[in-house]
């Protein structure tokens, strides 16, 4: 059973924990107080008069926030404490199975996962004092890479933490937000928008199913993620060949946040949860991946195997005309099989 053969385009958006890990920041804590200030537990995000966090204190957070998540990838229950800290909901599962799986990465792996080492960039923040509270942030893999992050303070008492990470599609661009004074709107019931960010989740799991993924609604445009996961469950399918069957299925896990951009559209951030279901022939024993094993401590695999992998994609959803996944990360974080 071998890990899915994403193109080599694709494979710098494997993993959620590592994307933050290596975001050191030369000297970036030097100037701005403790950290947990900066990550607003004390005291509450502020805000400008106008209510939208202000471009130097989102900056500061970004900085405090992945400065600390490169301190959390040890795989033990004080890594897990750590990385809650940092991240929350499916990121967090998402992060937690990254530190787990690191001592099966390959040399590719980790190089495709190299950051650059720049600091991150806040592209937008949510208007209005109210909450829950959203950042949009731009981090940069070492091969050029764009990795958008979402970051959500869910209430007053709440410092910003991690709930999405994804790599931005090679040839794929993000409209833009409104400046940061005055701060962009959140995407709420998606009035004004071609396509509802529910929608638009609900259009993509039909498309990508294996086998026999269906025809794509007008509405959701084709792009290079829906394409890679299409051709890598064919070409592991093949590989398999007269060996085993191979059965893929996407299911909602709703959509994380998101803000609109400056000329009426949105980005949403969304996350699909991605089951694998292999199942030998009679007779045949496969030998399962090293990550396989890692979680299930199985070397072998005689009756069945099933693994549970979180797919984090960006959404652009336009006013007029059709939304489109502009990023995309995946992470395995479950398996089981006998």
């Amino acid at each position: 059973m071998t890990p899915r053969p994403l193109p080599r385009r694709a494979r710098a958006a494997r993993s959620l924990g590592a994307l933050l890990a290596a975001a050191l920041l030369s000297g970036a804590l030097t100037a701005c107080g403790p950290v947990d200030s900066m990550l607003g537990i004390r005291p509450a995000p502020s805000a400008t008069p106008a209510g939208a966090l202000s471009a130097t204190r989102a900056a500061e957070i970004a900085t405090a926030l992945f400065a600390k998540a490169a301190t959390t990838t040890e795989a033990s229950k004080a890594g897990d404490a750590a990385r809650a800290q940092v991240y929350t909901g499916v990121a967090l599962t998402a992060a937690n199975a990254s530190a787990t799986l690191a001592k099966v990465l390959t040399p590719l792996d980790l190089a495709a996962r190299a950051t650059s080492g720049e600091p991150p960039v806040v592209i937008a923040v949510s208007a209005g004092p109210s909450f829950p509270r959203q950042m949009v942030v731009r981090t940069t893999l070492k091969n050029g890479l764009p990795v958008l992050h979402l970051l959500i303070s869910a209430d007053v008492r709440s410092p910003y933490r991690i709930a999405a990470s994804a790599t931005m599609l090679p040839g794929a661009s993000v409209r833009p937000f409104a400046p940061l004074s005055g701060g962009s709107e959140p995407v709420g019931d998606g009035t004004g928008l071609s396509v509802t960010p529910g929608d638009a989740l609900s259009l993509l799991p039909p498309t990508v199913v294996f086998p026999g993924p269906t025809a794509r609604d007008p509405r959701l445009a084709d792009d290079t993620w829906s394409q890679a996961i299409r051709a890598a469950a064919k070409a592991k399918a093949a590989a398999l060949g007269v060996s085993a069957t191979l059965a893929e299925a996407h299911k909602s896990r709703g959509a994380l946040g998101g803000l609109r951009t400056a000329d009426g559209g949105a980005l949403v951030f969304v996350v699909l949860d991605r089951t694998d279901t292999l199942v030998p022939k009679a007779g045949i024993v496969l030998t399962p991946t090293a990550a396989f094993t890692a979680l299930t401590g199985l070397k072998e695999i005689r009756k069945s195997a099933g693994t549970a992998t979180l797919e984090f994609l960006a959404i652009e959803i336009p006013a007029s005309g059709a939304a489109r996944v502009v990023a995309a990360t995946e992470q395995l974080y479950a398996a089981s099989g006998s």
